[in-house]
């Protein structure tokens, strides 16, 4: 059974580079309006809500929309757990990952406080990075520098990123998404089941915000693809109603695979919240950093 391990921790590694909308688009020079201050409770319905909204009209208010960011925090966490049968033989086991992160798009910084728990064993990594200097990280006690790389693209368009999960969501699976809308926000949510949303799924999997996944790696998933027999997906992403750009976004994936006489169940969980928007000026690293390599 270690070989399905090998796979659900490629697969945890590419989820772990989704953005699903997070990335942010260029400031428009002078912009610093503090865009977190709605409040988000998971309680996002009452009174004011309304079905009527379709994707069409939302997707043409998202190209429409000029406001951009240009500094924020984000939050993402990932959970897998599976469990792998053959015969008698049961093995459980889960992976956690949790990452804070502070970006500046123009000029691009960033401070990224990662935290990885598999099977028990903890580590953490915090990285520094600074356009046209590189990267500072610091993990088990030690820094370390890297150069930066000129194909290294850190930040992206959120809005385009927005376009394609709505667009891609639309083509899918468009006629079993809500979109609600109250005073501040537009929440979409689903409960999908079944072959028609596999290939949404790949599609969030292989989002990619830091790099294009190797062809080895895109090979390995499309052959763990191969061998699902039923899936179940949950979604939900929160909208600022006025300026479109993303606050949160939900995805629950529960696979089921069979491989001759073994089978697995896995079950990712994904979760992201934007804030402090425009509200980071400047990201500096420590002067221990900075010495500790040079």
């Amino acid at each position: 059974m270690r070989k399905w391990l090998g796979m659900l921790i490629l697969v945890m590694l590419l989820i772990s580079i989704t953005a699903c909308g997070t990335k942010e688009k260029t400031a428009q020079e002078g912009s610093s309006t503090n865009k977190s201050g709605t409040d988000v409770t998971g309680d996002t319905k009452n009174e004011q809500d309304s079905p009527t909204m379709n994707f069409s009209d939302l997707i043409e208010q998202v190209k429409s929309s000029s406001y951009t960011l240009n500094s924020y925090t984000a939050v993402r966490s990932y959970e897998q757990n599976f469990v792998m049968e053959q015969g008698t033989d049961r093995q459980e086991d889960y992976m956690k990952m949790k990452s804070t992160g502070d970006y500046i798009v123009k000029p691009e910084q960033s401070h990224i406080v990662t935290e990885l728990e598999v099977s028990g064993e903890k580590t953490t990594t915090e990285d520094y990075y600074k356009s046209g200097i590189g990267s500072y990280t610091l993990f088990e006690g030690k820094w370390s520098f890297h150069p930066p790389d000129k194909n290294y693209e850190m930040f992206s368009d959120e809005n385009a990123k927005v376009l394609l999960m709505l667009e891609q969501l639309a083509s899918s699976v468009g006629d079993e998404v809500k979109i609600l809308a109250n005073a501040d926000q537009y929440v979409l949510t689903a409960d999908l089941k079944g072959e028609k949303v596999l290939g949404l799924a790949r599609y969030l999997m292989m989002m990619d915000a830091t790099g294009t996944p190797s062809e080895e790696d895109e090979a390995q998933l499309e052959g763990m693809f191969n061998l699902v027999n039923d899936i179940e997906l949950k979604l939900e992403m929160i909208m600022d109603k006025q300026d479109l750009y993303l606050i949160s976004s939900t995805s629950n994936l529960i696979l089921h695979m069979a491989a001759g006489e073994e089978k697995m169940v896995s079950r990712f969980d994904t979760y992201l919240t934007l804030s402090k928007h425009n509200e980071i000026k400047e990201i500096l690293v420590p002067e221990e950093a900075v010495k500790s390599v040079n």
